[in-house]
């Protein structure tokens, strides 16, 4: 997905690339929740495949655009803080599955039910659409160029 990521950013922008994939990455999480032993090994694998490629889109989008108006002086330091809050994002999204993974657990006791953790991370990812809702049109196109 990388070598395809920079073409499609530089032909949609980052805004509408990221909205589109937002989606898609949303749809593929909860359709992993869809998931059951006995689904078709294809699906389960087409299901992931574009799970994995739509999560590599988004976070590739979300690292260039974290950066596109950083100076070169003041780079170390937005990485520096970068890297802090994506990796406190991170564990607030592990924290998060945990908790959805235990309210499963009490809707279906001792199932070792994955499924109904996905629901509550889908809406969760779906909710940052907001965020990127509201970049401007043109956010990133420096970036984009390079």
């Amino acid at each position: 997905m990388k070598p395809m990521t920079s073409a499609v950013l530089r032909r949609f922008g980052f805004r509408n690339v990221s909205l589109g994939n937002l989606l898609v990455v949303g749809a593929a999480t909860f359709a992993c929740g869809l998931l059951a032993p006995d689904t078709a090994v294809p699906l389960t694998l087409m299901t992931m495949a574009v799970y994995g490629l739509s999560r590599s889109m988004q976070f590739t989008s979300l690292v260039t655009l974290a950066f596109a108006d950083v100076s070169a002086d003041k780079m170390s330091n937005a990485n520096t803080l970068f890297n802090t809050l994506f990796q406190l994002a991170m564990g607030l999204g592990v924290a998060a599955g945990a908790l959805a993974l235990h309210g499963g657990d009490a809707a279906k006791p001792h199932a070792a039910d994955f499924s109904l953790a996905f629901m509550p991370t889908a809406a969760l990812i779906l909710i940052s659409l907001g965020g990127y809702w509201r970049l401007r049109p043109d956010a990133g196109e420096p970036s984009s160029t390079r």
